[in-house]
């Protein structure tokens, strides 16, 4: 696992620090003589990814792989097998990254969020506590379909949370092309995240329709597993 290309991800992460980036190597092997990433299988997995809440589809324009994640289908309740889905994905991202790829980009389709759907500010904090340690500079960019006011206002609370870098990559999406800012409540504080067109990013063939491509893609776990 510890090749000179992860070597150089990690020196890059941490700006050149030789010290900083050896510690957090140690750590992240550390955390994956433990947690076991590379083990975790399809099978372990089947609950999990049972919906398509989460799953990699396609590459974008630099042939990164695309992972696309819908709040909407989430079917559990465990934060721990969400963590280990959100981990499994990203293994498998990471798998499908051709030679000279070492990022992926991500889709995050929110358009139907409710406030009865928000992960606990627990979890969230956790995922981007392993994203951030243990798979840096891997995220090219995260496009967030759609955003309705509720996941604004939940954005803003979990932003203090987020490496400024990690932050830079998250922009919004309008799929209808008007591009326009999210209805905000009276008095709730205006987001200052970019919005961009995602089809800058991704070519419309290789981009699912329900994100505004033309790939009508539909998933059916048994075919994908």
């Amino acid at each position: 696992w510890l090749t000179n290309e992860r070597i150089l991800i990690y020196l890059r992460a941490s700006k050149g620090n030789i010290e900083h980036a050896t510690k957090r190597l140690r750590d992240t092997l550390k955390w994956r003589c433990t947690y076991r990433p590379h083990a975790i299988t399809p099978e372990d997995m089947r609950e999990e990814g049972s919906t398509g809440k989460q799953y990699v589809n396609g590459f974008d324009m630099g042939g990164r792989p695309v992972i696309y994640m819908y709040s909407h289908r989430e079917n559990t309740k465990s934060a721990q097998g969400q963590l280990r889905w959100v981990v499994f994905t990203m293994e498998q991202a990471i798998r499908s990254m051709a030679e000279g790829v070492t990022k992926a980009t991500m889709v995050i389709d929110v358009s139907q969020y409710s406030m009865s759907q928000a992960v606990p500010l627990s979890t969230a904090r956790e995922f981007l506590r392993i994203l951030e340690s243990h798979y840096p500079e891997r995220l090219h960019m995260a496009l967030v379909l759609s955003p309705p006011a509720y996941f604004v206002m939940f954005y803003r609370i979990v932003a203090p949370f987020i490496d400024s870098v990690t932050k830079a990559k998250i922009a919004f999406v309008d799929v209808s092309g008007n591009k326009g800012k999210p209805l905000l409540p009276a008095g709730a504080p205006k987001s200052d995240s970019t919005w961009v067109d995602i089809r800058h990013y991704i070519a419309p063939d290789q981009l699912q329709s329900d994100a505004g491509g033309e790939w009508s893609f539909k998933f059916q776990q048994d075919a994908y597993w």
